[in-house]
């Protein structure tokens, strides 16, 4: 199983990994960088699945929402040694992240140092901003995985692009099949267009970079609305 795990982590973090070093190859006329691609794209769609479902697996995960169940218990110090651990966990996972997926965490983690702080301090009484903060940790590998779409995204290239595009989805998937707020029509509503995308990509089908990231946008809007 913590293999599984790792590996659904070290994909996120090689996707845009692949991405940048895409981009640096193509700026200097270097032809290796269709080699990226495929080695990207040679990993089984079934694997990537089964990859994809350890998302809820994570330590990260398991570590801040034993913070939750510590903090509504009023254990705040096991509140604070799980936030603690699951900071730890969090920056091990997403290790490999770059550019606005490493942002992304990094201002996550910023959060829940916070309120670790506020917690041993004894000033925070009320769950909702851990709450927030959990979701923003936990939403981390959903917003990677969709600036990874946009960072790979050549449109003579579009089945790489496809093929990250069914990872990120099935990963928004998980959120929004969660999610019990009135945001969930909204995001059943992304999944719908996320879909609709792959197909087009995978047939072959133009689609703009505008397109594109007007999707990702939305998609990164969605997950930010629960972090708020």
């Amino acid at each position: 199983m913590k293999s599984t795990i790792l590996c659904e982590v070290l994909l996120a973090g090689l996707l845009v990994t692949s991405a940048c070093e895409q981009k640096k190859q193509e700026s200097q006329g270097n032809t290796a960088s269709k080699e990226v691609i495929d080695t990207t794209g040679a990993i089984p769609m079934d694997e990537l699945q089964t990859q994809v479902m350890a998302v809820d697996e994570r330590p990260s995960d398991v570590h801040l929402m034993t913070a939750l169940d510590d903090f509504s218990h009023k254990n705040t110090q096991g509140a604070a040694t799980q936030i603690q651990e699951g900071i730890l966990a969090l920056k091990e996972e997403t290790a490999r992240y770059t550019g606005q997926g490493k942002q992304a965490v990094q201002s996550a983690i910023q959060t829940l140092e916070k309120l670790k702080e506020q917690i041993e301090a004894g000033k925070l009484t009320n769950i909702g901003p851990l709450q927030n903060a959990v979701a923003q940790a936990q939403n981390t590998v959903t917003h990677n995985l969709f600036f990874a779409v946009e960072e790979t995204f050549v449109p003579e290239k579009q089945n790489s692009t496809a093929r990250l595009l069914t990872v990120a989805v099935a990963h928004l998937r998980q959120r929004v099949n969660k999610d019990t707020s009135s945001l969930k029509q909204e995001g059943e509503a992304l999944l719908k267009d996320g879909e609709n995308f792959e197909t087009r990509l995978q047939k072959g089908e133009k689609i703009s970079t505008t397109q594109l990231k007007d999707y990702t946008a939305r998609c990164h809007n969605w997950l930010e609305k629960h972090n708020s």
